[in-house]
């Protein structure tokens, strides 16, 4: 077994302070075998980079196994509250080149296993920022980065944010498995661009898949599920839906929170519709789940409305829009598998 106690917070920073000076890593782990465990009692921070030329920040954790193959295993156990973050990447050349440090870089590991010991041992992954003068080319790193098409299984009465998660060398488009369905703490976390499978706890998760065609499944407590409406990241693709399996409607249920850029950023606030009984005679009509959508659309007023429809046999909600018609990359669609479309109201929406 590999232990890790660290006290306090691990912030390495270059000795000299020098140009194309990487930050050091907080934390090293290499040689790691499927029966070993790294025990973290504290917070991790990678180091600050050189403040001159192309320098990035140092990643808080990276490990790494003895043998890359396929299938490898890292255990992650937090026996205390522990953040852990990046280092920030400078650059005082205007470069832009001076990216923050991931939270935890595993990116040749395809199965992580992150429990915690208590209900006190809550856990934050965040990436390092960037020092770059203003320049627009300048990255974070990622909260968490693991191997190609990872699963991440989760465990513990402590909280745990994972931030977003990418697989390996910053590709979001891998099909990624975050499964915590046996936490009793609260999960957090959001994907990239794959087809990923999310699962939720028994508490109150936020959850948030992005694009992709992604299945989330809320488990117990009053979960809230993130969205985004605009831009090239926006969760309104008909030909790539994602599933909602087990939402809860109803006072004290769960929440739909819709953003228009970005989770983090202001989320908006919706007001709910019932769809008319002529509407949804109307997409009973339709041919195809695309026109259908279209059709629903026309019930809302703009980008502060949802409604919930019924079409061949599953059931919808979409959001979003600036005129109520529907536009790839305007809007929300998702799929909700059992949903009461009856009992749905504005308290499921943020």
């Amino acid at each position: 077994m590999t232990t890790i106690s660290a006290a306090g917070v691990v912030a390495n920073t270059p000795a000299a302070n020098a140009a194309d000076a990487a930050g050091d890593v907080g934390l090293t782990v290499t040689g790691l075998t499927a029966s070993d465990t790294v025990l973290v009692a504290g917070s991790v921070v990678g180091g600050t980079s050189g403040a001159i030329g192309n320098a990035v920040g140092g990643d808080a954790i990276n490990a790494a196994t003895a043998v890359n193959g396929g299938s490898d295993v890292l255990n992650l156990l937090f026996t205390a509250a522990s953040s852990v973050t990046g280092g920030l990447g400078q650059d005082d050349n205007g470069g832009g080149n001076d990216a923050g440090g991931d939270g935890l870089a595993a990116d040749t590991i395809e199965n992580i296993n992150i429990s915690t010991a208590s209900a006190t041992a809550d856990v934050t992954f965040r990436e390092g920022g960037s020092a770059d003068q203003g320049i627009a080319t300048a990255s974070a790193g990622e909260s968490v980065r693991v191997g190609a098409n990872a699963t991440i299984t989760l465990d513990g009465a402590g909280d745990v944010d994972l931030g977003t998660v990418v697989s390996a060398a910053g590709t979001s488009a891998d099909d990624l498995t975050i499964d915590g369905s046996a936490m009793t703490g609260i999960l957090t976390v959001a994907t990239g661009a794959g087809n990923d499978t999310i699962k939720g706890g028994s508490k109150a998760d936020s959850l948030h898949g992005s694009t992709g065609t992604d299945t989330i499944t809320t488990g117990g407590g009053a979960d809230t599920i993130n969205f985004i409406t605009t831009g090239s990241a926006s969760d309104s693709d008909v030909a790539a839906i994602d599933v909602i399996t087990d939402f809860t409607a109803g006072a004290g249920g769960d929440k739909i929170a819709v953003f228009s850029d970005t989770v983090g950023g202001t989320a908006v606030s919706l007001t709910y519709e019932v769809i008319t009984d002529a509407n949804q005679t109307l997409i009973n009509a339709d041919t195809s789940l695309l026109a259908a959508v279209t059709q629903a659309f026309t019930q809302l007023g703009g980008a502060t409305e949802a409604t919930a429809f019924d079409y061949g046999g599953k059931s919808y909600i979409a959001a979003g829009g600036t005129s109520g018609t529907y536009a790839t990359g305007d809007n929300l669609v998702i799929e909700v598998t059992g949903l009461d479309t009856t009992i749905l109201h504005s308290d499921n929406f943020v």
